[in-house]
């Protein structure tokens, strides 16, 4: 799948991709509110939301028909966590 690479963020005005400067979405509204914010946090969390997911369709792919080393229940959990804390605007 192609999309922009590079680590997005989300503020109030909405998400960009930082090292390139590029704006992936504008949030036009007329008060920043917590769904406004929300909105910028799951959009900025896509790429690794799609990776995330990617990851473990693979992983149970293999563990039904294996070909590859299996990441273990520990290390998929991280995987998800991360990008549900992004969208939920919780990354440190």
């Amino acid at each position: 799948m192609n999309y922009t690479k590079g680590e997005w963020k989300a503020n109030r005005h909405g998400v960009f991709v930082e090292c390139r400067n590029l704006i992936i979405a504008n949030i036009v509204n007329r008060e920043t509110n917590d769904e406004t914010i929300g909105n910028a946090h799951l959009i900025s969390a896509a790429p690794e939301m799609y990776e995330a997911l990617k990851t473990v369709r693979e992983q149970v792919a293999n563990f039904l028909y294996p070909k590859v080393k299996l990441l273990s229940s520990k290390e998929l959990i991280v995987l998800m966590d991360k990008a549900l804390a992004k969208a939920e605007g919780k990354e440190s």
